[in-house]
């Protein structure tokens, strides 16, 4: 069962059409605030052109181990679609950016332009829920549930993250468990192949056992003192 909640409201305005920024670190999550510096002059330039169309750029993670195309470095084909909230535009032509996440995207096409920067046709990918009919009351409250463990675990290992009473209010949204999933994602530091994977997963059911999975490691960490890798490696499939 696929949610809508991220097609409503501000993905309204969406064209299906976004300008790509790879970078080789940053993986944005639905729900997640991103602050960037824009220095390169190509940047630049897609930065103005979106500040005066719908405002919209998708984060993609480069994947430099492939070998680039003849638009630049190859990159992970999901990506997090993010929209300018706020920016500075600097006197010598930077900008200071805020994009908030608003949805995992998929890049169907890149679309050949004479831009300096490259352009996609995105697929917007809502979370998948794998409900059972006539059971969503008890579902609800079971992800509910999953959702404060995951907020108390995170909360217990990380207590200097100020981040308490913007999960405990995720928590009470129909989608919240998907909520907190993509917070916590966008707050643990994770390499970002490993964040990369949980951009990838639209099931909020397999997003949450790699976030718990990633939690359980670190507390065991935390209490043992051993050392072991984190975050864990995980298989592909």
């Amino acid at each position: 069962m696929s949610s809508s909640s991220q097609s409503n409201g501000i993905l309204e305005s969406f064209s299906g059409v976004a300008p790509l920024f790879p970078l080789g670190n940053v993986v944005l999550f639905p729900h997640a605030l991103l602050p960037l510096h824009i220095f390169e002059p190509r940047y630049r330039k897609m930065t103005a052109d979106a500040l005066v169309g719908d405002g919209y750029i998708a984060m993609a993670l480069i994947q430099p181990a492939l070998p680039p195309s003849g638009s630049g470095p190859a990159i992970h084909p999901m990506v997090g679609l993010g929209k300018i909230i706020a920016h500075e535009k600097l006197p010598d032509g930077r900008y200071y950016l805020v994009l908030k996440g608003v949805a995992r995207a998929y890049i169907e096409e890149e679309i050949p332009s004479d831009e300096p920067y490259r352009l996609a046709r995105l697929r917007i990918c809502p979370d998948e829920w794998h409900a059972v009919e006539g059971q969503s009351k008890g579902i609800a409250a079971g992800h509910a549930q999953q959702a404060q463990q995951l907020v108390d675990q995170f909360c217990e290992i990380f207590p200097k993250a100020d981040l308490k009473q913007v999960l405990s209010d995720a928590i009470l949204r129909d989608d919240g468990l998907a909520v907190v999933c993509d917070i916590l994602s966008a707050t643990i530091p994770l390499a970002s192949e490993v964040s990369q994977r949980l951009l990838n997963e639209t099931s909020v059911e397999q997003r949450t056992a790699i976030l718990k999975r990633i939690l359980d490691l670190a507390h065991s960490q935390l209490t043992s003192g051993a050392s072991r890798p984190f975050p864990p490696k995980f298989s592909d499939n």
